[in-house]
């Protein structure tokens, strides 16, 4: 069938493959299954609008959304969100950081500068110096008797908290 204009239909029309050089004034395609477009990993699609989905969004190799320089990309060996301005995470209730390994890395510019150590005695690691600035009290509660004060890992205070509370200085 070769048609010099338009083609109208009442009805249905039913094709095995359909090729539209041209979709720019809008149109809609329907399929029943499963439905590709392209024909090559180095195809681009481009949408305007918005794009809605029901079920799930994945890629084969690497998923990239791009959305006002915030990139969520996740490979087969990285999992990662890349970010070429500032990125703010701001949520109604609780954050939770919940990993399976021991640690988490707080870097900058690819330099770790904390790790927090969450192993069976939890710590902070910092590299550099470390200064914290309150407008407020700093309060330091700890279950047990102690808290420690150390310099490259020995003790220098040490403040008792039991029942008849008192510091204990070692060294100069």
């Amino acid at each position: 069938l070769t048609v010099a204009g338009d083609i109208s239909s009442s009805g249905d029309v039913f094709a095995d493959d359909i090729t539209a050089t041209d979709m720019v004034q809008g149109g809609r395609l329907s399929s029943t299954g499963n439905t590709t477009f392209g024909n090559s990993a180095d195809d681009t699609h481009t949408f305007t609008g918005h794009i809605t989905a029901s079920g799930n969004i994945s890629g084969s190799a690497s998923t990239r959304i791009d959305a006002q320089d915030l990139f969520l990309t996740r490979n087969l060996n990285t999992k990662l969100i890349e970010c070429t301005d500032d990125l703010t995470i701001d949520v109604t209730g609780d954050l939770t950081l919940d990993v399976d390994g021991d640690d988490i890395f707080f870097k900058d510019n690819g330099t770790t500068r904390f790790t927090f150590n969450l192993d069976t005695a939890p710590s902070i690691d910092v590299v550099g110096s470390f200064e914290i600035d309150s407008s407020g009290d700093i309060t330091l509660d700890a279950a047990g008797d102690d808290i420690f004060f150390k310099d490259a890992g020995s003790t220098r205070f040490t403040f008792n908290l039991d029942s008849t509370p008192e510091i204990d200085v070692t060294g100069d």
